[in-house]
């Protein structure tokens, strides 16, 4: 018998047979762009005859595994003559071998395969939400109420257990995020200014095509807002047919909104965090926030379910495009205020339906409507505003699709007819976004809120249109 750190006869024959090989090759490093292969152990995109020497000195035993973590492919803990032999094939043949030998998995921390980057990520929904990971398995307690949360399909950012609670999507607990430079589908991400081509409303209170703005429907009054300013989009490239990308929350640039003479609105980014790092409960109603620095008071989390940034760290926004298809695109919110709904009304449902072709986007924007009576003054929005003048932070759903709002019984009225209020996106291109090209790029969005003096309940669309 042998210590693990030791290596028979045999073995050094065949590792130093293969240092006779390479001797020859000192001048074939192969360059491997934008990928980390077996062996490649400063991950620089190349396997070059010193790394390969690194993992004979491993199998040898004359240095650690650490040293070079890929050149173990198959995470035994251990170099083999097999992995040294892959390796100096990949080096003769331009071939890259993916750590692992399968596909590249993005979350892992390791660049591998077609990866630009890879910087792990980070749990939700778990008891160590918030927690820094590279696999699911790391984000698992005993303690844990869920198994993490819906990834895509037609319940994002729900509570799961399982991918059969995540229709069309999948149920992670170890999720990637972007805003750090290396985007939540491991491509390297641009970061663009989004600028709003300004709203122009119309007579009717209705926006005019092509321009930014919200429409906010009250019962005995509509209200055209126009609007305009700037936020960063921070765009990873196409990779698997998908964009990733999200807007960090201090990039949130909009100046002071006049609604007619009644009151002033002030909109800022949030970087919005849950107990648990979910939107939604199982049941479609929201998940309590504890964000801070607005005016409503942030939850206490339960040690299950610790507070957890939504969309990353220092993030408002995240999306993502469809390059061939998306699904889930068609957006509707509801929200119950008849009388049997008690007071304030019922919780806001949400639904999601509909298959967007090429170019089909969702985003989602955690924002926080501050609002004064009166006119608009100079004071008001602005770093020196109180918390309590920074309103609510929610999140809203924006899509290249339909999205639609409808309050049944509007101001407690069940014989008030239920009309959703909507409106529509336009689909992207991938190749343009891809670029850091977003002229054009159009968002609608929809959300209802309930008891907002002096319009009382009310829908609201929006549409964002990238100048």
């Amino acid at each position: 018998m042998y210590e693990r750190n030791q290596c028979p006869w045999w073995k050094k024959f065949l590792i130093l047979s293969s240092l006779t090989v390479l001797s020859g090759l000192a001048w074939a490093s192969v360059g491997v762009a934008q990928q980390r292969c077996l062996g490649d152990c400063g991950g620089d995109g190349e396997v070059t005859v010193d790394e390969i020497i690194t993992m004979v000195n491993i199998a040898l035993g004359s240095a650690q595994v650490s040293t070079c973590p890929v050149a173990d492919a198959n995470g035994d803990g251990e170099v083999t003559i097999d992995e040294i032999i892959q390796a100096v094939n990949s080096l003769l043949t331009s071939q890259c071998i993916p750590v692992g030998g399968g596909e590249a998995v993005c979350g892992n921390g390791q660049r591998e395969g077609d990866e630009e980057c890879d910087d792990g990520g980070l749990c939700v929904g778990t008891a160590k939400a918030g927690q820094a990971c590279t696999k699911d398995d790391d984000c698992f307690t005993e303690n844990d109420e869920y198994k993490g949360v819906c990834d895509g399909g037609d319940k994002p950012y729900t509570f799961c257990n399982s991918d059969d609670e995540c229709p069309n999507g999948k149920c992670v607990a170890c999720r990637t995020f972007g805003g750090d430079g290396c985007a939540a589908n491991c491509t390297e991400e641009t970061t663009v200014t989004y600028s709003l081509v300004p709203g122009v409303v119309r007579p009717d209170q209705s926006l005019q095509p092509g321009t930014s703005g919200a429409v906010v429907h009250g019962d005995q009054l509509v209200i055209g807002l126009g609007l305009q300013g700037t936020q960063q989009l921070k765009i990873g490239k196409e990779r698997n047919g998908r964009i990733t990308a999200v807007i960090p929350a201090a990039s949130v640039q909009f100046p002071q909104i006049p609604i007619s003479t009644l009151a002033c609105a002030c909109v800022r980014g949030a970087e919005y965090k849950t107990c648990g790092g979910a939107i939604f409960y199982t049941d479609g109603s929201f998940v309590e926030s504890c964000t801070t620095g607005f005016a409503s008071q942030p939850a206490e989390c339960p040690a299950e379910r610790p507070c957890a940034a939504v969309f990353g760290p220092g993030n408002s926004a995240a999306g993502i495009v469809g390059c061939e298809s998306l699904s889930g695109i068609d957006v509707n919110i509801t929200q119950d205020s008849c009388p049997e709904a008690g007071d304030p009304g019922g919780p806001v449902q949400l639904s999601l339906s509909g298959q967007g072709g090429a170019g089909s986007a969702l985003l989602v924007n955690a924002i926080g409507i501050g609002t004064a009576i009166g006119a608009c003054q100079p004071t008001f929005c602005t770093d020196a505003d109180p918390e309590s003048a920074r309103g609510t932070p929610n999140p809203v759903l924006f899509t290249t699709g339909q999205a639609c709002a409808t309050v049944l019984c509007k101001n407690d009225d069940p014989s008030y007819p239920a009309e959703a209020k909507c409106v529509t996106g336009q689909p992207a291109s991938c190749a343009n976004l891809s670029a850091g090209n977003i002229t054009g790029f159009t968002l609608g969005g929809a959300f209802t809120a309930l008891g907002q003096q002096p319009l009382g309940d009310i829908e609201v669309t929006n549409v964002l249109v990238a100048q």
